[in-house]
């Protein structure tokens, strides 16, 4: 069990989120409620506002969470910042050593951060009155429909979706929160040949839950049975949940989150004992009482919230020149590549030989293109 986690954390850093049971895509149960049900949401914003100067109109919005992974490249070096032993796969080194200050400072700047939230699916939304971005105040948002069944996880008769809730400019003016996704590169053409324009994201101004690890409140619906899991974006301490809507506000830190998961890095045989945790880590509270946006101006990692994250799994290169991509060397085997005019942070991690990351068993390689090196590799392959 111990070296299929770190594999998959590996090629999959929260793919803890998604072990166990749960699972996506059944029939919503919920749809069968009436409408009458549902419920209206206040959103307070709280300063500070002297930065807060839009360009356009501002909306709060619901957005439902999905679990998510950091590319291959940002895996290996999230499971490293995060004291897992390295684990990189078939032909690759990106582990085995420290980073030369140039490849760490790419890493720091494009990789996500590997306990935050990765966007699914925009829900309802409602403007922001321009004197509120100035004195704060509460905005009512209505609930008009039940979550997806694609953002529930959990078994048929006990599941849950979480959902932050984002202080974002509306740019393109649709009333929606707009996610949009990296630019990649496939054989073929920029993700899978696919060579029409991604949406730009909308410039998101604050959120009610950005990472697991750090003070945060998030909406919550839950129908059924209680969800056992402790897997799906952790939380510690929580009473039962109620069904249906409610606001879960958590105050988990990375020493906590640790501890909560250290069972699952025991070697076979090995009793868990209960962790110890501080009091007060969860709460539950009515709608009635406001989910909390505090007012940031634009950032990097404020712009992840409305960014899916890369697929990538750590692959071979592909035979034509990829253009308008940076690229930089790990070794003479691997580099990595981005593309500085992407709204969204991803890293490539091309590889001459090897298997994708976090694939278990794979004694051969999957691919080895040592003796058909693509003429546009830049890294010194001399003496091979």
């Amino acid at each position: 069990m111990r070296s299929r986690l770190r594999a998959l954390m590996t090629s999959s850093l929260l793919s803890l989120i998604g072990l166990s049971s749960l699972s996506c895509g059944d029939p919503l149960i919920g749809n069968q409620e009436s409408l009458s049900s549902l419920m209206t949401l206040k959103v307070e914003l709280l300063p500070p506002f002297e930065n807060a100067r839009p360009s356009g109109p501002v909306r709060v919005g619901v957005l439902w969470l999905d679990t998510g992974a950091p590319d291959a490249w940002c895996s290996i070096h999230a499971g490293i910042t995060l004291g897992l032993p390295p684990s990189a796969g078939f032909g690759a080194e990106a582990g085995s050593a420290p980073l030369s200050p140039e490849l760490a400072s790419i890493t720091a700047e494009r990789c996500r951060d590997p306990l935050g939230v990765t966007p699914a699916l925009a829900g309802e939304s409602a403007p922001v009155p321009a004197e509120l971005l100035g004195s704060g105040g509460v905005i009512e948002l209505p609930l008009t429909r039940l979550p997806s069944a694609e953002v529930l996880y959990g078994a048929p008769n006990a599941r849950l979706g979480y959902a932050t809730v984002v202080l974002f400019e509306d740019l393109d003016g649709d009333a929606t929160l707009t996610i949009s996704e990296p630019k990649g590169w496939r054989r073929g053409g920029r993700r899978g040949g696919r060579d029409e324009e991604l949406p730009e994201p909308d410039r998101v101004w604050g959120a009610s839950f950005q990472s697991v690890t750090t003070p945060h409140q998030r909406l919550v619906y839950h129908e059924g049975k209680q969800v056992e899991s402790l897997l799906f974006y952790p939380t510690a301490g929580c009473p039962p949940l109620p069904k249906g809507f409610a606001i879960l506000e958590s105050s988990l830190e990375l020493l906590d989150l640790l501890a909560v998961l250290a069972p699952f890095f025991m070697e076979e045989g090995e009793t868990p004992e209960p962790p110890t945790l501080r009091a007060g880590l969860c709460a539950i509270h009515e709608l009635d009482r406001p989910i909390q946006v505090q007012v940031s101006p634009p950032s990097s990692r404020l712009q992840e919230l409305v960014c899916e994250p890369l697929e990538d799994a750590g692959e071979e290169p592909p035979e034509r020149a990829p253009e308008e991509l940076e690229m930089t060397c790990v070794s003479r085997d691997e580099l990595i590549a981005i593309d500085p005019s992407s709204p969204c942070k991803s890293i490539l991690y091309w590889r001459l030989v090897g298997c994708p990351l976090g694939q278990e068993r794979c004694e051969e390689p999957k691919w080895d293109m040592r003796t058909n090196i693509p003429q546009w590799w830049p890294c010194d392959v001399g003496g091979q």
